[in-house]
């Protein structure tokens, strides 16, 4: 390890003066690629202790440049801000669409987090008085950058197709995120970026293990693309300790995905889930979307709109349905007209 990093370490000088010649630039990250990429998550860990505070809400996003003075960006350097800027644009923008579909605690809550990414690399853009490749942050997949516009397009309509797809997606976004992340911060000297992609690698491990444990969870697997099996572990097993230990200082965001992700309800959230246009029963223990069946119910969408949101269901409709009610649901869930969602707790 301590090689490698001797190695990082004088790539960099070497760097320096290459900068100094235009034929250069832009050259160095890519020839080093191969051997950055081998230096591990750890050699970062040492700064997210120095770096990280937290606001007043308690997330681990603040980040605070006072403390360092500024310095002469090369126009590598540059160009990743403006790059970083715009692809936690694109991942904010992708959650947020795939939040229409995929019904998940992730794609609510990361979106926030992902908006705060943004706004991170927008303070570098002001104090280095860069121009800002983000005109309008609230328009929706709109880039400067054509790559991130392509891409967002593509992501989307995959994440669209199901469940397992929108996860997938969540996970490969934070594959190139993450693998970005400790490129860039591996090639600068700068305190500063420093501190921004070190404190932004730690929450994008989070959002990889949230999107990979969801992922898991509905029979899909991913094998990542740009960090590597042991960096992918690493921000699963991270990512999953940092949400129990949120769960358990009562980080009530922190609970509902646990919850989500082991395939629990409480019945707080079963409750939400409560009008003929987002129908969630309880049968045998079991919470079931029911909404796409509502209309084709044979008894008609009152019947069961009645127990949306309760756990009152299982009751009636086995007085009604006797000893068939089990084969009833087995058949309709077959038919994907009922979606298992997990056990009440």
């Amino acid at each position: 390890m301590k090689k490698l990093i001797l190695v990082v370490v004088v790539l960099v000088a070497l760097a320096a003066l290459y900068f100094g010649n235009s034929t250069y630039k832009g050259k160095f990250v890519d020839s080093v690629k191969e051997e950055i990429k081998e230096v591990s998550i750890e050699t970062m860990e040492k700064h997210e202790e120095m770096f990280e505070k937290k606001d007043k809400h308690g997330d681990e996003h603040t980040v605070d440049f006072s403390t360092f003075k500024k310095g002469i960006l090369t126009e590598d350097e540059k160009l990743a801000i403006i790059h970083m800027r715009e692809e936690e644009k694109m991942a904010r923008d992708i959650y947020r669409e795939l939040s229409k579909t995929t019904k998940s605690k992730a794609f609510v809550n990361i979106p926030v987090s992902e908006n705060r990414h943004m706004d991170v690399f927008d303070q570098l853009i002001d104090r280095y008085d860069l121009e800002d490749p983000v005109k309008d942050e609230s328009e929706q997949g709109v880039f400067t950058n054509t790559k991130f516009t392509k891409l967002y397009k593509e992501l989307t309509e995959k994440g669209k197709k199901s469940d397992k797809d929108a996860f997938e997606v969540g996970a490969m976004v934070e594959d190139i995120n993450m693998a970005n992340l400790i490129k860039y911060g591996n090639v600068t000297d700068k305190k500063d970026l420093k501190l921004a992609y070190s404190t932004l690698l730690k929450q994008s491990k989070h959002h990889m293990s949230a999107f990979y444990r969801n992922l898991k969870r509905v029979g899909g697997d991913f094998n990542p693309k740009y960090i590597t099996e042991a960096q992918l572990l690493e921000a699963v097993n991270s990512g999953k300790k940092h949400m129990e230990e949120e769960a358990m200082g009562g980080g009530k965001k922190a609970k509902e995905m646990l919850a989500e992700i082991d395939g629990v309800i409480t019945k707080d959230e079963l409750k939400k889930h409560n009008s003929e246009s987002d129908c969630w029963v309880v049968y045998k223990g079991n919470v079931y979307d029911v909404t796409k069946f509502l209309p084709i119910h044979p008894g008609g969408v009152k019947k069961i709109a009645q127990f949306c949101g309760t756990v009152k269901f299982e009751e009636t409709f086995l007085k009604k349905h006797g000893d068939t009610t089990d084969t009833k649901i087995k058949n309709t869930v077959g038919k994907k007209l009922l979606i298992e969602k997990g056990e009440i707790k």
